[in-house]
């Protein structure tokens, strides 16, 4: 009867124990389970990097003048249309790129009721300084020269205007993410001509500004 008691008082203690040692199990097996996921989350952030390539789609509207050294020959600004597919390749460190790409340009003139447009396309070469994180809201800033290559004339001799404008750019805007990949854009361009557009020597230089939006796309 002993014996038997004593047999019924091991049994109990090796079920217990076999019980803990299966619980202790299953919660080792949910930690496991759960540390990958945290790990994964964790790559997931440091593959986002500020280093990588961006193309830039955009539109928008510009206001441009003619200047010329004599007053008398400058004009009022005309409004126009604009659009563009740059690119921004870092250089160096994560805040420098270098801003280019091809754009569309229409600029206008108005002088003595007369309304003229010039069609250009452009192609910009920006140094580029982008302020914050790429996933967070950040400010760019950039200046660079401009090639410009007329495509056609409304309302003014195409005969009278040179082929190419030259000049400096000025540029800033603002970059507000979406995911990893996209963003938005918003940002103004300052176009300042250096060279004389007059096949005429007349001495007039374009200059305008550029208003536009669009959307960033990294690679």
């Amino acid at each position: 009867m002993n014996k038997l008691f004593l047999l019924s008082i091991l049994s109990l203690i090796s079920v217990s124990a076999h019980a803990q040692t299966e619980t202790i199990n299953i919660s080792s097996m949910d930690v496991q389970t759960n540390t990958p996921a945290n790990d994964q989350d964790s790559e997931l952030d440091e593959n986002i990097s500020d280093d990588r390539i961006a193309i830039e789609i955009r539109g928008g509207f510009n206001t441009n003048a003619i200047a010329s050294q004599n007053s008398s020959d400058s004009t009022n600004k005309a409004a126009g249309a604009s659009g563009s597919v740059t690119v921004n390749l870092p250089i160096g460190d994560t805040t420098s790129t270098l801003n280019t790409g091809l754009s569309f340009v229409q600029r206008g003139a108005e002088a003595a009721g007369n309304h003229a447009t010039i069609d250009y396309l452009v192609l910009p070469a920006l140094l580029q300084a982008n302020i914050g994180h790429v996933n967070a809201v950040r400010w760019n800033v950039g200046v660079g020269p401009y090639f410009g290559l007329k495509l056609a004339t409304s309302g003014i001799n195409s005969s009278n205007l040179k082929t190419l404008d030259l000049g400096m750019r000025g540029a800033t805007g603002v970059e507000f993410p979406m995911d990893s990949t996209y963003s938005l854009l918003v940002g103004v361009t300052y176009d300042w001509g250096a060279t004389d557009i007059s096949a005429n020597g007349a001495q007039i230089h374009n200059q305008g500004w550029c208003a536009g939006f669009g959307l960033g796309i990294y690679l």
